[in-house]
């Protein structure tokens, strides 16, 4: 096959063509190339935005978690300390809060002379008393201190007309530490179980209508409810007829009867001057609240186990309520 000279021609310059196009694209990207690493390296960064600010929780009143509260799931012990506002004056009487009881009916504030705590004297909420005497007084005068309102280890006072704050001092906790008799009865003062062995013989029925001092050796007894709830009646009076004060043994402190009015509800019970309650159905005793609970534990159990200490010795007492 024979080529013209032209058709050589012709490809040689198409060939000439690509070539010179070639060199010239390679010859431009190598310029590009050398031209961008040139350049200065810039940081470049995102841009900025604001966020937004913050939801913040809804501010609500403390009355709107009262049911949770009231409620107390976990069985938490109450013992928040009581603390005077701005608008609240410390009484300048010579007087001692020593704790308090707190019923939904009534409450009670044992209140004594400073320096002399453990003779101490029962008030309920409402009532007057002289603060020189620490007698209740029938008739509240102007120079008598009325007790307004009774909360947990404070009590607001009224006194010549002036509004005052009795708040019960820290030191006293350990040996005076305030509860709510009312949860310490429904919880902590529950009745272990109480089993009957094979060497036990079943108390006999006892009279239930004498309030006479019972033998020496008597600890067992038995009481009808209708007995128990009359004499249980005025709760105030109770609390006056019989005193306790803490005592310590053994580096742990404990509670003494240091008084029981005689023919008392107490003294029927077996009880003497001088015992220090150890425990109330097998729970131990820490506190002046939990010492006098055993009223509240009569007004709701039928079965009551008291153990207390006389003359250096155990003793155990033993309650059925019919």
């Amino acid at each position: 096959m024979r080529f013209s000279p032209t058709l050589i021609l012709n490809y040689t310059l198409l060939l000439l063509s690509v070539l010179t196009c070639h060199s010239l694209g390679s010859l431009s990207g190598n310029i590009i190339r050398q031209q961008i690493l040139n350049r200065p390296y810039q940081k470049t960064f995102a841009p900025r935005v604001s966020a937004p600010p913050a939801i913040r929780d809804t501010v609500l009143e403390k009355a709107e978690f009262e049911p949770i509260l009231n409620r107390n799931m976990f069985g938490a012990q109450r013992a928040a300390v009581a603390v005077a506002s701005t608008t609240e004056s410390m009484t300048s009487l010579k007087i001692s809060l020593v704790g308090t009881m707190l019923y939904p009916s009534i409450s009670f504030a044992f209140i004594s002379l400073q320096g002399r705590e453990q003779d101490y004297s029962v008030f309920p909420e409402g009532s007057c008393f002289d603060p020189s005497s620490m007698q209740i007084a029938e008739l509240c005068e102007i120079n008598h201190v009325m007790i307004m309102k009774i909360e947990n280890r404070k009590v607001t006072l009224t006194y010549h007309g002036k509004t005052e704050i009795l708040i019960m001092p820290d030191a006293q906790e350990t040996s005076f530490a305030a509860v709510s008799a009312a949860a310490a009865v429904s919880s902590e003062f529950e009745p272990k179980n109480i089993t009957s062995t094979g060497n036990s013989v079943a108390p006999p029925p006892i009279a239930s209508g004498e309030s006479a001092a019972p033998d020496d050796e008597q600890t067992v007894f038995h009481f009808k409810r209708e007995w128990v709830d009359e004499q249980l009646a005025n709760f105030d009076s109770l609390l006056r007829d019989a005193r306790v004060v803490p005592t310590t043994k053994d580096s742990k402190t404990l509670f003494m009867f240091k008084f029981i009015k005689p023919k008392s509800l107490y003294e029927t019970l077996g009880l003497k001057k001088g015992d220090v309650i150890l425990e109330i159905n097998g729970h131990s005793i820490d506190n002046i609240s939990k010492a006098l609970s055993l009223l509240e534990v009569l007004r709701s159990e039928r079965e009551i186990v008291l153990t207390v200490e006389r003359d250096g010795q155990p003793r155990t007492f033993n309650y059925y309520i019919d």
